[in-house]
């Protein structure tokens, strides 16, 4: 679908082009009055969309890696923390930090911690009223909430003398490295998630501003032909069919 959304903006803007064709074809006999709809303002729009829709192609793909990179960087963590916490159950850790990692990584599954109540379907009577009762959502799987549960199971052991595994990914230093590479990856995310949205911010801007977005223009253009030339005109009939569609952003 977000492929489909993005190709609605190209394809005005591929029109826009034909319609810049045709009437720089008509020569002196395309003379309309409005500012707007002359010849030097339909060039510009038209290098100002072409650079607008070049913007969003290229500020999409490093965001689009960032995901995936953090995607790899989260997959297993919780599977990591349960051997976790299998192994320091082997080891004569206090029992209060056991339990707090295994409270962790019951959030780090998304697990709640009692069962999921049933919706109650009350008896209808003639003065009863019906009562809805909402399950609440008690999953904590936002990529930040994952950082902290995970951050601090390593706190939890990290002070604990007995947590000394063989191990090297169960380690102290090994979790701190997939936390590290947990927090790099969000980070860029965050990071490389800004070009796109100024870049469309900029691109619906010179698209859809009403009265002089590219849109507007255009159809304001076809207008022009229309009355100039007269409906069935060869002029008219050559641009009739270029279609602009006010995408709502």
């Amino acid at each position: 679908m977000a492929k489909n959304y993005e190709t609605g903006h190209v394809k005005n803007v591929e029109n826009f082009i034909r319609l810049q064709e045709c009437i720089t074809s008509f020569g002196t006999r395309y003379a309309p009055g409005d500012a707007r709809l002359k010849l030097p303002n339909v060039e510009t729009i038209k290098q100002n969309s072409l650079d607008a829709i070049s913007a969003v192609n290229m500020a999409i793909p490093p965001y689009l890696q960032a995901i995936s990179r953090r995607e790899n960087a989260f997959t297993g963590i919780p599977q990591l923390a349960s051997r976790v916490l299998l192994l320091a159950e082997t080891l004569n850790i206090d029992k209060a930090t056991t339990n707090a990692v295994k409270e962790l990584v019951r959030k780090l599954y998304g697990r709640r911690a009692t069962p999921k109540r049933n919706t109650e379907t009350p008896t209808e009577g003639e003065n009863t009223p019906i009562q809805e009762h909402k399950n609440i959502s008690v999953s904590q799987l936002s990529f930040d909430q994952r950082i902290s549960h995970f951050n601090q199971i390593i706190i939890l052991l990290d002070a604990e003398t007995a947590y000394q595994p063989a191990e090297t990914d169960l380690s102290i230093a090994g979790l701190t490295t997939r936390l590290t590479e947990m927090q790099t990856s969000n980070n860029l995310v965050t990071q490389t998630s800004i070009p796109p949205v100024t870049a469309r911010s900029t691109r619906n801007t010179v698209l859809y501003t009403p009265i002089t977005g590219l849109v507007d223009v255009a159809m304001s253009i076809k207008k022009y032909i229309r009355a100039a030339f007269g409906p069935d005109s060869g002029e008219y009939k050559r641009v009739k069919e270029l279609k602009f569609t006010k995408i709502k952003v």
